[in-house]
């Protein structure tokens, strides 16, 4: 009697059980560098002045966000309250414009939030021979005006125009996994320093270290053990094998990325903790 193997259910279980094992062994290290991302990118990570008496933040919604992918502007006072403050939101792209006005009353140092409806989601949308077009491409806040506590109003005028530098598009190194979109430049950094060591091994000093001047000026290694140590350290270097010290490094659990995105001793004293 001749029994079948259903390969077909034995692949989609050992999918699965991947899966399992990939999340468990990655899933915090991705957390800890997209949240590094947020903090860097998100709304409220860095304020623009708006008159005297106020500042703004603005973000503006990607394709990798997670749903619902919403623009958001964040608006407070610098300090004290102002009564009232109204003014148009314009974004531009793809020859196209698109106005949100905002108004917002008892405005103080608490950031009031508000989303930005009508503003299509950034993101690439063509590339030709000659230009690389985005469906936004830059944003200003118009017809701006401010009234005081006191009653004065004050107008304000229009800000000037910002450009879109799309970082996350040509510079960030984006992954999807478990249907999410997750930025994970800290772990690109991470292994460039990797791999910048490695580099380096065997140039400068006996340990190998990347110190170019030590105390009494550089000091280099016989020629036999240098030519040794960067062969070593050629080795090391390449793509796939800095990719497995980092994670190999990560799932050890003796070392952390630290707040430079750098690998670091878990029991080494940091400045500032943040490691994962």
């Amino acid at each position: 009697m001749t029994l079948s193997v259903p390969w077909g259910i034995v692949g989609f279980v050992a999918g699965w059980c991947w899966r399992k094992v990939e999340k468990a062994l990655s899933y915090k290290t991705y957390l800890h560098s997209h949240r590094r991302w947020t903090s860097k990118h998100g709304l409220g990570s860095f304020w623009e002045p708006l008159g005297e008496h106020l500042e703004y933040s603005v973000y503006l919604a990607e394709s990798t966000d997670a749903q619902p992918q919403e623009s958001k502007i964040a608006l407070r006072a610098k300090q004290g309250a102002v009564n009232r403050f109204e003014c148009v939101f314009e974004g531009r792209g793809m020859g196209v414009k698109y106005q949100d006005r905002i108004i917002v009353v008892d405005v103080d140092t608490t950031p009031a939030i508000f989303k930005l409806n009508n503003q299509p989601v950034c993101e690439l949308v063509d590339v030709t021979d000659d230009r690389v077009r985005f469906s936004l491409d830059t944003y200003r806040l118009r017809h701006c005006s401010v009234e005081l506590t006191d009653g004065c109003n004050i107008p304000i005028p229009d800000g000037l125009t910002q450009t879109l530098t799309q970082t996350s598009t040509w510079n960030s190194q984006w992954s999807k996994r478990w249907d999410i979109h997750w930025n994970l430049d800290v772990v690109k950094f991470a292994k460039q320093e990797i791999e910048i060591y490695w580099r380096w091994f065997g140039s400068f000093s006996y340990s190998g270290m990347y110190v170019p001047v030590a105390d009494g000026g550089a000091k280099y290694a016989a020629p036999w053990v240098r030519v040794g140590a960067k062969s070593i350290g050629w080795v090391m270097s390449i793509r796939w094998l800095v990719t497995a010290q980092f994670w190999l490094a990560i799932w050890s659990g003796l070392w952390v990325l630290d707040q430079d995105d750098r690998l670091r001793w878990r029991w080494k004293k940091p400045v500032s903790d943040s490691g994962v």
